[in-house]
């Protein structure tokens, strides 16, 4: 659930980047950190364990197989050993513990991993990997360029804590996409980066787009019961898996800087949820000729943060006669930059006249992001071919 709340950016989520002496929407807490690195290392040695299941052909010979597993499972054990000391998420030994599944697997289930003939296109068959992403970085870096146009103060009087934050974080993951992009295997990051935002934005728009104060309050209860409620039924699950209440509740404590005497601590009798984020991004789509397209590169994009079958073949080139990993193709590239321009620009446009307070600075600052986030998406709709 920790997890769930982080990959999909929502306020819970990010305050994962709120830490002791760090920077707003910047900065990790360590023990959210640690158990990060945990779940990674964990997530290494499943998938190296799986391809080990696989045909001896997709194993390179020149490593050999079972002395790297051992060393891997050695490694990923240190790494969750350390972090077990930091986040102090720990269960009682044997607290919900899975039944083993029987029956599942026997001899030759080996076999199940290899790819039938049938299923592999011939090189002759494949079609040509022509489509270039080199305008649309180009784009995108201008825009990427404007963030440093508004300067905000997020320690003055005043500032509401939940705008600092979004505001922090956008910058922050914009940061990530262009700082990395120059690294071998960094582009697999955008689709993850994009989908975060994309739901952010969505959420963004559905609970400032108001036309009257009682409706922006009654939303703003309803946005804040959410993750009160989520807050709650994580610490709720860790308890009964046997993590202390103590280490569950620390694990969610904000830092000393931020006054929560005013915040309550649960959400409202009778809540009502937020709605469904397809909804949200249609609300967000109102502003394209095709409202719906952004339900589609929702999904699109989820299929690279789920590691479906489509979505790893759009984070593999195939360029002549050979075949490259940990690289996206044009076309999720282009939209992984479109809808990171897009949802940075609602988010920014956004927090920036609150941390403003409306003043004309932030009101030109939002039109320029906008301008120049539809710059980007013209651009990137000839590579996705969406809207």
């Amino acid at each position: 659930m920790v997890l769930a709340h982080s990959g999909h950016g929502n306020y819970l989520g990010l305050l994962s980047s709120v830490a002791e002496g760090g920077g707003i929407g910047f900065d990790l807490r360590f023990d959210h950190e640690a158990l990060f690195m945990q779940v990674a290392a964990i997530g290494v040695v499943g998938t190296l364990v799986g391809s080990l299941a696989a045909d001896s052909n997709w194993w390179p010979k020149e490593v050999p197989a079972h002395d790297f597993a051992d060393k891997a499972l050695d490694l990923a054990s240190e790494v969750s050993a350390r972090a077990v000391v930091v986040h102090k998420l720990v269960g009682r030994p044997g607290t919900r513990t899975p039944k083993s599944r029987t029956g599942a697997s026997g001899s030759g289930s080996a076999e199940l991993y290899v790819p039938h003939a049938a299923a592999t296109l011939t090189t002759g068959s494949l079609l040509p990997d022509v489509a270039t992403t080199e305008a649309v970085w180009r784009t995108a870096e201008q825009f990427f360029a404007l963030l440093e146009n508004l300067t905000v103060d997020p320690w003055a009087e005043g500032q509401p804590f939940h705008a600092v934050l979004s505001y922090g974080a956008a910058i922050s993951n914009l940061q990530t996409i262009f700082a990395t992009s120059g690294q071998p295997g960094a582009q697999v990051v955008l689709p993850f980066v994009a989908r975060m935002m994309l739901e952010e934005a969505g959420r963004t728009a559905w609970r400032y787009s108001v036309p009257d104060a009682s409706t922006f309050e009654a939303q703003a209860t309803q946005y804040f019961d959410e993750y009160r409620a989520r807050r709650k039924r994580t610490i709720d699950q860790l308890t009964t898996s046997g993590v202390p209440r103590a280490a569950a509740e620390q694990f969610f404590d904000l830092p000393s800087f931020v006054n929560t005497s005013r915040v309550p601590k649960f959400a409202s009798p009778g809540r009502v949820p937020l709605p469904p984020v397809s909804d949200m991004l249609d609300k967000l789509g109102d502003m394209f000729d095709e409202p719906g397209w952004l339900r589609v590169a929702y999904s699109l994009l989820s299929q690279i943060t789920h590691t479906t079958a489509l979505g790893l073949l759009h984070s593999v080139r195939f360029e002549r006669g050979g075949l490259r990993g940990g690289e996206l193709s044009p076309e999720m590239t282009a939209l992984s930059l479109d809808i990171a321009c897009i949802a940075g620009a609602r988010i920014l446009g956004t927090a920036g006249l609150i941390l403003r307070d409306l003043d004309d600075g932030a009101r030109q600052w939002r039109d320029d992001l906008l301008h120049r986030a539809a710059v980007v998406h013209g651009a990137a709709r000839l590579v996705h071919g969406l809207d």
